[in-house]
């Protein structure tokens, strides 16, 4: 079917394709570049005819919608479509092709996809929308996982590309997703605008002046601040003014966000944080503290740390988090592990504790593994 509806995006314009276009369409697609991409990648190359006939089944079939995409100029660039449009189960599965390559990795196939969701959840109705993409499609999975998808299988040797089995992802976004990745993406990031995480035993809320002087006990204690960089802190660090400061500063970075963490009945218990937010790269650094000593051990810092990885991930659709951690540091690594993350390697001499040089074990989640486990 020949969507009738014109979507503005921020960058691109979505419209009605027309017969004018079939021949853009063929040279798209016997691209080389562009054709490496597609399901049809092995098939004899599109003509006019072929096109022409293409284009009268799609104008008849009620279950696809199919756009033309163009910059604000004008300019045709892609093409974007629904299919298997199934309103009774409130699913369709989405294809997108950017045609001319200089406009590639410039965020107008992001943009188009975005305009579509916004359709297909907001005007459709629909719930779920998936589709499939080359395992080895980096920038695709990108910009798919910028738009809200995540991914949720792997289709071994499901086509052929030059003859050769090609493994292809499974990804999908549900509309309460959708409403998480849009808000994130028109709202400027302020540190603290993740609100409130509720685990079964734990709550990550946000900091505020009143926990400055929870902070300043807690890494005034000997036995905390061993395990962190304020180890080796001149005394007048440890006090409440400048704690005071660090808090300003924590407030107004935005590329860090951070929590107080608290048990079920709200009595605060430590500090985590996620830190160098990187949306372009799509990649934070996570740091946690439980200052509150008697509930070491106790899997409160493992459900903290979970609930802001799923926030990361799910939430604010990054695709990595990193963390360091003293090399000596059981406690911590046995948490981290259990949360998936996994040991990339050994910082030599990274910091000093009480005045020895210490090394420090690096370690990252990736977010399709996080998926997995």
């Amino acid at each position: 079917m020949i969507s009738e509806s014109i979507l503005a995006g921020e960058r691109v314009r979505l419209r009605p394709p027309g017969e004018e276009d079939l021949a853009l369409f063929v040279r798209w697609f016997n691209d080389p570049d562009v054709r490496c991409w597609l399901a049809i990648s092995d098939e004899p190359e599109l003509t006019l005819e072929s096109e022409r006939e293409w284009y009268d089944e799609m104008r008849e079939d009620p279950s696809r919608v199919l756009w033309c995409i163009e910059t604000g100029e004008g300019q045709p660039i892609g093409n974007l479509g629904l299919h298997a449009i199934d309103e009774g189960q409130g699913r369709a599965t989405l294809g997108i092709s950017i045609g001319e390559k200089e406009f590639w990795n410039r965020g107008y196939g992001t943009d188009a996809i975005r305009r579509v969701l916004r359709y297909s959840f907001d005007e459709l109705g629909l719930r779920r929308v998936d589709l499939q993409v080359d395992e080895d499609n980096v920038r695709g999975v990108r910009c798919y996982q910028k738009c809200g998808f995540m991914r949720e299988g792997l289709l071994r040797a499901h086509r052929l590309r030059q003859g050769r089995p090609v493994n292809m992802m499974v990804m999908a976004v549900l509309r309460e997703e959708f409403q998480i990745a849009k808000k994130r993406a028109t709202q400027p990031m302020e540190a603290n605008t993740a609100g409130v995480l509720e685990g079964e035993n734990v709550r990550l809320r946000p900091l505020t002046d009143d926990d400055v002087p929870l902070l300043a006990r807690w890494f005034s204690d000997a036995e905390v601040r061993h395990w962190t960089h304020l180890s080796e802190d001149p005394p007048e660090m440890m006090s409440m003014e400048a704690h005071r400061q660090r808090y300003e500063r924590i407030r107004g970075d935005q590329s860090h966000v951070s929590w107080c963490i608290e048990t079920e009945d709200g009595h605060p218990i430590g500090e985590l944080g996620l830190l160098a937010i990187n949306e372009a790269h799509g990649r934070a650094e996570l740091v946690v503290s439980i200052g509150e000593k008697d509930y070491w051990n106790r899997g409160y810092g493992s459900e903290a740390v979970r609930l802001a990885v799923s926030y990361a991930f799910r939430g604010m659709a990054l695709r990595r988090i990193h963390l360091i951690t003293d090399e000596d540091n059981a406690r911590g690594i046995r948490c981290y592990e259990k949360c998936g993350f996994t040991r990339e390697g050994l910082l030599r001499a990274h910091r000093l504790r009480h005045g020895q040089p210490l090394n420090m074990v690096a370690m990252a989640l990736l977010r399709e593994e996080f998926e997995d486990g």
